[in-house]
């Protein structure tokens, strides 16, 4: 599926990922040179349907310093050859990782992923920004979203 993915502007699914469940795709191993990584990979899509759009949301990240990233989410909306990434638009903010670590699993990825900013880092605002901006960030993090 990364051809797929590749022609639609889709993040693809990386060498050093590894499953860890049905629908989660983790890094295995992170850019140790600049600290930036393309970190998680979430697909969403009806099993009893082939031909049914899906959904993906990418997670990035760039290390700051030993508790705290910059992160980058986008979100992709696939049906049949057309994708959207305008759904949930790209979304730039700080993550403590501390705060990460004492949360249960279903919370983090609704951090991650949802719509719920209140259970980020409260010191760190969210900036929604266009996919050209996305791209701008990915590319001085020294990353590519494909």
């Amino acid at each position: 599926m990364n051809k797929l993915r590749e022609k639609l502007g889709v993040p693809t699914i990386k060498e050093n990922m590894v499953m860890m469940d049905e629908m989660t795709w983790s890094i295995n191993n992170r850019n140790s040179k600049d600290g930036s990584f393309h970190a998680k990979k979430i697909i969403m899509y009806d099993r009893n349907c082939n031909s049914c759009s899906w959904e993906e949301s990418d997670m990035f990240r760039k290390k700051i310093n030993d508790s705290t990233y910059v992160q980058l989410n986008l979100h992709s909306v696939l049906n049949n050859d057309k994708v959207d990434f305008n759904r949930t638009k790209p979304l730039l903010f700080k993550v403590d990782i501390r705060a990460l670590k004492v949360s249960v699993k279903g919370e983090i990825d609704n951090m991650l992923f949802g719509s719920d900013t209140s259970k980020r880092s409260i010191d760190y605002p969210s900036k929604i920004i266009t996919m050209e901006q996305a791209d701008s960030v990915l590319l001085s993090w020294n990353l590519k979203r494909l």
